[in-house]
């Protein structure tokens, strides 16, 4: 596939497929296993207009895409413009519809996936590995008669550097014992009580995971850097772009201690039953008031 404008090659027909999220509503986008190779070395995507970007040919600046959150459990896609790209040395009017032109035998070397089947890994295997849910004891709890052991317990067992202020302590024994709405301002370090929240249940449930929910793709990346750092646990930032089926082994062998990824990926986790609710001890829900 080519920029109509500058003939520079943009992507290879293995890259790109036709997503079929209905019968008549069929892009053409990147393989989400291929994105981030296409986009460092093809193109530019600009700043968010209208909850969509351009996406831009890095060559010649012509927008021929748009970046959406329309993709399977609302992952990120890049979509293809068909006046703007020469696809297998074909150009193509703005009134040709993409539902049509993949039924087109010229192009019967570019995959069609559905919600099924998009997220494949690198070699080209479907992410339709069939995972069972776990059988693991009930989850722990922090007793009532520990509460006050836990205000005087080491930090640094659970935090890497810092030390939790008293009303981040509150907070804390609070969370342990029930589930708590935390409304703080911003910068009063919400984050950190999560941290301690996340290490203390990883301690009290070794085979179970703790879950860190945002709304935002970027937030994905921001949040498990901000995580590792403050509790040194390991950490999974798992989004639409970068999930692979090794990623959801891992998580089934229980090789992180954290997943942070957003609700709208993690409800299309569960749905396809790639992964359990069992899994987890603890979740913490950033920005809840989006929830």
């Amino acid at each position: 596939m080519e920029c109509l404008e500058c003939r520079t090659i943009i992507a290879y027909f293995q890259q790109i497929i036709f997503y079929q999220a209905t019968e008549k509503d069929v892009s053409l986008v990147l393989a989400p296993e291929h994105r981030e190779v296409v986009v460092q070395n093809h193109l530019f995507i600009g700043s968010e207009a209208k909850k969509c970007r351009p996406v831009l040919c890095k060559k010649c600046f012509t927008v021929i895409a748009v970046e959406t959150k329309f993709g399977p459990g609302g992952t990120s896609i890049i979509s293809f413009s068909k006046q703007d790209v020469i696809l297998l040395g074909v150009v193509h009017r703005k009134r040709d519809k993409w539902s049509t032109i993949c039924q087109d035998e010229r192009f019967v070397g570019i995959q069609k996936r559905t919600d099924k089947n998009f997220f494949q890994d690198e070699h080209g295997g479907r992410l339709e590995t069939t995972y069972t849910c776990p059988s693991l004891p009930p989850i722990r709890f922090l007793h009532p008669s520990k509460v006050e052991e836990s205000i005087c317990e080491d930090w640094h067992e659970l935090l890497v550097m810092k030390i939790p202020k008293d009303y981040q302590t509150k907070c804390y024994i609070e969370a342990v014992q029930k589930d708590l709405v935390v409304i703080l301002p911003t910068g009063t370090g919400k984050t950190l009580i999560a941290c301690l929240l996340l290490h203390k249940f990883r301690r009290l449930n070794p085979g179970r995971m703790g879950l860190f929910l945002v709304d935002r793709i970027p937030l994905v990346f921001q949040q498990q850097k901000v995580i590792s750092l403050e509790t040194g646990l390991r950490v999974l930032g798992m989004t639409g772009q970068n999930k692979t089926r090794r990623m959801l082994t891992q998580l089934h062998r229980d090789e992180f201690d954290v997943l942070v990824t957003t609700a709208g990926l993690f409800f299309h986790l569960l749905e396809k039953e790639f992964i359990f609710f069992e899994m987890f001890s603890c979740a913490v829900f950033d920005e809840a008031h989006h929830c």
